[in-house]
C-alpha cells in the first residue's frame, strides 16, 4: 500500500483548469509547476450520466471531452494522483444496469444491484424501517424499474437522485461476488494509469440493514472498508474513505486505522473568523491525526450538519449559516427535516470560500491555518484562484453547488495566477511543501494572546510558526532559515 502523503494536493474537475486534462497538465508543468508536491485529486473524469461525473458509466475510459487515457497517465507521472471510485453506485446508463433493465433477474449482472427484497425478504418494507433510512433524495431511496423482456416491475435501491422515482445512480450490493469482481477490475484499471490513492466516495451508504439509517452501520461498515482496502492493496493503492458524519463516527475511522477527511475545519475556521474566538479551533487542531486530509472549500458545500453538530453550539451554527447566506450562499437542506421535527435543516452551505471568509485577507488567513494544520492539505482550485460566487453558473445549471464550480480557460487561469490572492497562497504552499519543519507529524497549537492562534512545527533544529490574528485578519510566519523561503506577513 502507498504511504500517506502529507504534502499539499490540488483538487479539481478535469475541465475546470484549462478545459481538459491536457490543459491541466500544461499548467502543472509550467505556470503552476511545483505548487502541489502532493499531486492532484482529479474529480471523476470517466463517462458519466449525471452529477458532474459522480454517476460513472465505466472506469476504463476517459470522457472524450476531457481528453484521453494518455492524458491521465501523464497527470499521474507529474505527482501522486488520487481518483474517486463511487463504490456505492453505478450509472443507470451503464452496460451492467441496462442489461438488468432488459433481462431482469435473468441478467448475469443482476446480483450486483441492491434490491430491497435482499434485506426485507417479502419485499414489503415496514413503515418504521422506511422512516429510519437517512434520505439523500425526496420520498424514498428506491426506484421502480420495468423489465423490458418480461414487463415485470423490479425495485432497486437508489440512494441519490432528484425525485422519488428518478435516479441516475443505482446502488450496488457489496456482498455480491459480481460487485467485488467489479471493484477489483475498476481498481486495477485506475492503478494501471498510475493512480496512487482511491477515494471511496459515498462508502457509508453501502452498509444497509433493516431498522437502521442504512448509513455507516456497524459492524458492516468495517467489513466493507476492510474488503475494499484489501482489494486496493492488491493493486498497490491506498484507500481514503469519504464520510460526512457525526464526530463519534469520524473518530471511529481513526480508531480503525483509516485515513479520512476533516470536514469540520472549513466551518470551524469561519466560526473563528466570525467570533474572533480561537478556543474551539485550537482544541480541534490539537486532536487531528497525522493521516487526515483537510479542506476549506470543495466541489460540494461547506459542511454544517451532521459534521459540526456537537462541535459548534447550535445557536452559533445557526448564526454562522445566516452570515453565509448574507454573503450569497444557498443551502443544501436535510431531507424530511420538518417531518422529523428538525427546525434547523442546513446540511451544506454552497458558497465560494472567498465570499464565505468575507475578504481576500480572510481567505488567505484561512488557507494559512489549513496549510499549517496536521495531515494533508487539499486545496480546491476555485479557492486557490480567489474565485467569487458564480451565480451565473447557478442560474444556468439550476444546481446550487455550481456557485463554487467555475470553469476557467487557460487564459483565465493564468490571469488569476498572477493575482495577489493566489500569489499569497502560492507562498504558503511553498513553505508547507519545502520547509524541513513539516517533516514532523504534529504541530504545537496554542493561543498566542487575545484572539490569536499559534501553530508551530518543529523537526530537529528546524521550526516554522504561524501566528494568526483573528481580529486584524492577518497572518505572520516566522521560521528557521531555509533557502528560498522567507519569514514575514503572508
Amino acid at each position: 500500500m502507498q504511504e500517506f502523503d502529507r504534502r499539499p494536493q490540488l483538487i479539481t474537475y478535469p475541465d475546470s483548469l484549462g478545459g481538459t486534462i491536457g490543459g491541466l497538465n500544461e499548467l502543472l508543468s509550467s505556470d503552476m509547476g511545483g505548487w502541489f508536491t502532493g499531486g492532484t485529486h482529479l474529480l471523476p473524469p470517466f463517462p458519466s450520466s449525471a452529477d458532474r461525473g459522480f454517476s460513472p458509466i465505466r472506469y476504463d475510459r476517459i470522457e472524450p471531452t476531457f481528453g484521453t487515457w494518455q492524458d491521465l497517465e501523464d497527470l499521474a507521472s507529474l505527482a501522486p494522483l488520487t481518483l474517486d471510485v463511487m463504490v456505492n453506485h453505478l450509472s443507470a446508463q451503464s452496460a451492467e444496469f441496462r442489461d438488468f433493465v432488459l433481462r431482469g433477474r435473468a441478467s448475469e449482472q443482476a446480483d450486483m444491484f441492491m434490491r430491497p427484497d435482499k434485506l426485507w425478504h417479502s419485499g414489503d418494507i415496514p413503515e418504521g424501517d422506511l422512516d429510519a433510512i437517512f434520505l439523500r433524495k425526496p420520498g424514498n431511496p428506491f426506484l421502480d424499474v420495468e423489465i423490458v423482456e418480461t414487463g415485470k416491475k423490479e425495485v432497486v435501491w437508489a440512494t441519490f437522485g432528484s425525485s422519488n422515482n428518478t435516479s441516475e445512480q443505482i446502488d450496488l450490493d457489496w456482498r455480491s461476488p459480481i460487485t467485488l469482481d467489479k471493484y477489483d477490475s475498476w481498481f486495477s484499471s485506475l492503478a494501471s494509469a498510475g493512480t496512487r490513492e482511491i477515494r471511496l466516495d459515498a462508502v457509508g451508504y453501502l452498509s444497509k440493514r433493516p431498522g437502521t439509517s442504512s448509513f455507516m452501520v456497524e459492524p458492516e461498515i468495517w467489513q466493507i472498508l476492510a474488503t475494499l482496502a484489501e482489494i486496493a492493496d492488491r493493486h498497490g493503492l491506498r484507500v481514503l474513505p469519504e464520510v460526512h458524519a457525526s464526530s463519534d463516527k469520524i473518530r471511529a475511522l481513526d480508531q480503525h486505522g483509516y485515513s479520512r477527511y476533516d470536514f469540520v475545519l472549513p466551518g470551524l475556521v469561519l466560526e473563528a473568523l466570525r467570533t474572533g474566538q480561537p478556543d474551539f479551533l485550537i482544541e480541534h487542531l490539537s486532536t487531528l491525526p497525522a493521516t487526515v486530509v483537510t479542506t476549506l472549500d470543495t466541489h460540494d458545500g461547506i459542511p454544517i450538519q451532521p459534521d459540526l453538530v456537537g462541535v459548534i453550539r447550535r445557536d452559533d451554527l445557526v448564526a454562522l449559516t445566516e452570515l453565509l447566506i448574507e454573503r450569497g450562499a444557498n443551502l443544501n437542506r436535510i431531507l424530511g427535516a420538518r417531518e422529523r421535527g428538525i427546525d434547523f435543516d442546513a446540511h451544506q452551505v454552497n458558497i465560494s470560500y472567498l465570499d464565505a471568509a468575507g475578504s481576500e485577507d480572510g481567505l488567505v488567513l484561512a488557507r494559512a491555518i489549513q496549510l499549517f494544520s496536521p495531515g494533508r492539505p487539499q486545496v480546491y482550485y476555485q479557492g486557490l484562484l480567489g474565485g467569487p460566487n458564480d451565480n451565473a453558473a447557478v442560474d444556468a445549471s439550476g444546481e446550487g453547488r455550481s456557485i463554487n464550480r467555475t470553469n476557467y480557460s487557460l487564459t483565465e487561469v493564468r490571469r488569476s495566477i498572477a493575482s495577489e490572492v493566489t500569489q499569497r497562497q502560492r507562498r504558503l504552499l511553498a513553505i508547507r511543501s519545502h520547509h524541513r519543519a513539516f517533516a514532523s507529524a504534529h504541530p504545537k497549537v496554542c493561543a498566542a494572546g487575545d484572539r490569536r492562534i499559534s501553530i508551530r512545527w518543529e523537526h530537529k533544529e528546524s521550526w516554522c510558526e504561524l501566528t494568526a490574528d483573528l481580529t486584524d485578519v492577518t497572518a505572520t510566519i516566522s521560521m528557521s532559515p531555509q533557502a528560498g523561503l522567507e519569514s514575514g506577513p503572508v
